[in-house]
């Protein structure tokens, strides 16, 4: 996550991206940005004013430094199967506010004189055999003012609010391994979303995929900017359970909020102490496939052979497509079965 506010006057230039998100400016003259993003949920958000100057800057006392840049700047969202560009270039000035909720969904408000290049993309995936295609590229050179709002929906399984929470474990030796999936399969976007991790009583925290914001002795917290429509969230947790006696109880609680008010799911995931046992798994948890292949699989390797540290930083990852999860376990606010807590266990 970053966050960050500059304001000034002479030359300035920023980049920043990774695999699926790019946020840059640069120019000379009168500058102010204040800017929010988060990789997790591809959150991105961007206020921004500038205007160009030319500036003759003293970089040492026989060397001046004489510039003139007209701004440029860009928000770039992307995915495997979807696009949403808008970049700015030979601006003399330009007003805007954008907001990216997720990596498929962006609102901005722009006032600029210059060349906007603006492209929305979309594609679906082989696999789905659909032919469901979107590719519109626009340029818009001059005075402008431009308001655009995109969103690029995924599948919604309800026609109201709707999360399905499910967590899956498995023990070897000392140490129990959770995968804690979430899924906005409901027909509104839903942010911000607060997790609760609630750990078996004698349980220490080792680590985790996606940092906690708050860790307490028996439950761990996130909070998550923002979950689109179809999107999915999965975070590994490894726990210390030598301490632990009788079956290792683990229960998970996601409260969220949307347009339509809130929602909430819940999901106990227990693991019996008389387990077998099973090697690591050789691949990182971030699938069903991977998950069921591992839970009760009693193999005849020795046990010196088996590894405790097997929990890899990619087994939390964005998936833009929905996946044939099998719902269960997720209720809305007003479910009896919050109130019944334990109502429904998942082994």
């Amino acid at each position: 996550m970053i966050e960050r506010a500059a304001s000034g006057q002479g030359y300035a230039a920023k980049d920043f991206q990774d695999t699926s998100q790019r946020s840059y400016e640069s120019g000379s003259g009168d500058y102010r940005c204040e800017e929010l993003m988060d990789s997790i949920s591809g959150f991105m958000k961007k206020d921004m004013q500038a205007e160009h100057q030319s500036y003759s800057l003293l970089a040492t006392p026989r060397t001046r430094l004489n510039i003139s840049q007209n701004w440029s700047e860009g928000m770039i969202s992307r995915t495997k199967n979807s696009l949403i560009s808008e970049e700015f270039t030979s601006v003399s000035r330009l007003k805007l506010r954008a907001v990216a909720s997720s990596l498929a969904e962006r609102e901005s408000d722009a006032s600029f004189s210059g060349i906007a290049n603006l492209r929305t993309a979309y594609k679906e995936m082989p696999e789905k055999n659909e032919s469901l295609e979107v590719d519109r590229d626009e340029t818009f050179m001059g005075n402008y003012e431009l308001k655009r709002k995109i969103v690029l929906g995924g599948i919604a399984r309800y026609d109201y609010p709707h999360l399905y929470l499910r967590k899956d474990g498995q023990r070897f030796k000392d140490v129990a391994s959770y995968v804690i999936t979430i899924i906005n399969d409901g027909n509104a976007a839903i942010g911000p979303l607060f997790l609760q991790d609630f750990f078996p009583p004698g349980a220490r925290f080792i680590n985790a995929t996606l940092l906690p914001n708050q860790l307490d002795q028996n439950c761990s917290n996130w909070t998550i900017l923002h979950l689109a429509i179809g999107n999915t969230l999965r975070i590994g947790i490894n726990l210390d359970i030598e301490r632990c006696g009788g079956d290792i109880v683990n229960r998970a609680l996601v409260v969220g909020n949307c347009s339509k008010g809130q929602v909430t799911a819940q999901n106990l995931s227990a693991i019996d102490m008389d387990y077998l046992g099973c090697c690591p798994p050789t691949e990182p948890l971030i699938g069903e496939e991977a998950i069921a292949s591992s839970i009760g699989c009693a193999c005849g390797q020795d046990e010196a052979d088996n590894q405790t540290d097997f929990l890899d930083p990619m087994q939390m990852l964005v998936k833009w497509e929905s996946g044939d999860e099998e719902k269960k376990g997720s209720c809305p606010l007003s479910c009896s079965a919050l109130e019944e807590g334990h109502a429904a266990h998942q082994h």
